[in-house]
């Protein structure tokens, strides 16, 4: 695996390194670790990131200001690369919110090399020249651990704190882990000594506006429960206020993300539930939905690809066609009772 991804590299003379839409901090930092390092140690080829969407309030992460943000399958035609590398994800339609089937097509037409490498579950993963996932807490620890410790790359000065950001985001904070996972707090320890600090991480990760607080009131004024999972949902009406307000998708986003990861997992002795809202990039009337559990409470992924997504065993989401959130709801309570 290690010399196919070291040949992969060297022969290809154009790269463009990619990750999810929605990008959450293990993501981007995921595209930047990798990226800066690539840069860094072959000199003489062009290295490309591009994201499909610009995230909120992760403008901080050193070497940000390089990510280009556009749609994949344009860039990918207009840049031509070699080598495609999707880090933090597996699928071409995660990585594109519309051209999905566009890449795969460019890509086998132009017989463009594929590097996938995820901690994610497996299962809907794209076809792939190297497939990489050891399963572990974020990306960045995958990648880490591949171009420093195994290929002995050169490391940028910023990459402790890069690499730092994507752990500290993808481990709730090291909040999620346990004896099956405890080498990422290893590699913790490892960032502190080479520079990284996990206090002005926080703060910044932690900044928060007016605006999304309101959307955790919302949240916390629709709060439910089905069976043991505990559930909350914007309402159409405020999700089309937000819109017609102009606010960022982005910015509405994190602030769910806020109140699933903080509180859907504490209420009433509940260890599992779901947020879900009327997300205009998915299409129209299309509802997200976000699951989270206990770590050994349930596997919320199976729920997740019941209704088109994926992700972790007490992470993940998907989303459902419907009329209104009151619909939406209902097809999400039947999956739940179906798989109990």
């Amino acid at each position: 695996m290690i010399d196919k991804f070291k040949d992969l590299l060297q022969q290809s003379n154009k790269i463009l390194v990619t990750s999810h839409i929605s990008p959450d901090p293990d993501a981007v930092a995921s595209t930047l670790l990798l990226s800066g390092a690539l840069k860094l140690n072959f000199p003489g080829k062009s290295i490309e990131m591009i994201l499909e969407e610009e995230p909120d309030a992760l403008s901080f992460i050193s070497g940000y200001n390089q990510i280009k943000f556009a749609p994949l399958d344009e860039a990918i035609v207009e840049l031509k690369p070699d080598l495609f590398i999707l880090v933090d994800v597996a699928n071409f339609s995660r990585a594109s919110r519309k051209g999905g089937e566009k890449l795969r097509e460019y890509i086998k037409l132009n017989q463009v090399k594929v590097v996938i490498i995820d901690h994610h579950e497996p299962e809907g993963r794209d076809e792939s020249d190297l497939y990489i996932n050891s399963i572990k807490s974020a990306s960045v620890q995958e990648i880490y651990g591949l171009i420093f410790s195994q290929l002995n790359f050169k490391k940028p000065d910023d990459s402790a704190q890069v690499a730092m950001t994507g752990l500290y985001g993808d481990t709730g904070g090291f909040t999620y882990v346990d004896v099956s996972n405890a080498d990422a707090l290893e590699l913790a320890a490892k960032l502190v000594r080479e520079g990284a600090t996990v206090e002005a991480l926080k703060y910044q990760l932690n900044q928060f506006s007016e605006d999304q607080m309101q959307v955790v009131s919302e949240l916390a004024k629709n709060l439910s429960h089905f069976k043991d999972f505990t559930y909350s949902y914007l309402g159409d009406e405020f999700v089309d206020n937000w819109q017609k307000s102009g606010k960022p998708q982005a910015s509405l986003q994190r602030a769910n993300k806020i109140f699933i990861d903080n509180y859907i997992r504490n209420i009433d002795g509940r260890d599992k539930g779901f947020i879900a809202y009327l997300n205009s990039l998915e299409g129209e009337n299309i509802y997200s939905i976000s699951f989270r559990a206990a770590r050994g409470s349930q596997d919320v992924s199976k729920l997740a690809r019941a209704l088109s997504g994926g992700g972790h065993k007490s992470s993940a989401g998907g989303k459902v066609e419907a009329k209104t959130i009151q619909e939406a709801l209902g097809k999400i309570q039947e999956v739940i009772a179906q798989a109990a």
